[in-house]
């Protein structure tokens, strides 16, 4: 089960990378506001 093993990997992946994107967001919207 290869497939399944990469799947839940890529979608830990994207997680991560969700996660990063929101932080940045929440960053640059902290910055706007000052």
């Amino acid at each position: 089960m290869p497939n399944k093993q990469e799947s839940q990997s890529g979608d830990a992946a994207a997680s991560d990378a969700a996660e990063k994107i929101a932080a940045a967001t929440a960053e640059e919207n902290a910055n706007k506001e000052e």
